[in-house]
């Protein structure tokens, strides 16, 4: 509102100010937005992996294409290049220079997926095995007792724990 009007000397300071806070949100903000991408971008899933190898496969296979040009453009053998002849050389190096280096940042986040998913399946055999050993203790204690509704509902218990680690194996 300050920047539409004309100025007055005292407004001059103050608008200066305001502009310089606004500046710094920006900066904050941007800041923040990148950091939560960055954070987004490194635990994306399997999917979003599996899309961007899709995608990088394309974009190299393209590469492949326009680099079998190069026979025609620059021959095998020529030792000096042309003006024209280096800048389709320098664009294709480095077009490959990028599809490598996304192709090394998506192999740091599928090693990463990898190393979270094996975690987590070491829990749930953990879980699994700990299931397991609850429902071989109620099928003794059942074996053990006299009572045949004790026994009957011992047995159910071990029948669901079991059921329940063969679950989490399956989840593993």
């Amino acid at each position: 509102q300050l920047a539409g009007q004309p100025p007055r000397p005292e407004q001059e300071e103050l608008l200066g100010d305001s502009l310089r806070r606004t500046l710094r949100h920006q900066k904050n903000i941007e800041d923040t937005a990148t950091a939560l991408l960055d954070l987004l971008s490194q635990w994306g899933g399997a999917g979003e992996i599996r899309g961007e190898a899709r995608v990088l496969r394309d974009t190299i296979l393209r590469q492949l294409v326009e680099n079998e040009q190069l026979q025609k453009r620059v021959p095998e053998g020529k030792v000096q290049t042309n003006a024209d002849e280096q800048a389709f050389l320098d664009r294709a190096g480095a077009k490959a220079d990028q599809s490598a280096e996304q192709a090394g940042q998506l192999i740091g986040r599928a090693s990463n997926l990898a190393l979270e998913k094996d975690k987590q399946a070491t829990g749930l055999r953990i879980q699994a095995a700990a299931k397991e050993a609850t429902a071989t203790n109620l099928r003794i204690q059942a074996a053990e007792s006299a009572n045949p509704i004790e026994k009957s509902a011992l047995n159910a218990q071990a029948d669901a724990a079991q059921t329940a680690a063969t679950e989490l194996q399956h989840a593993a």
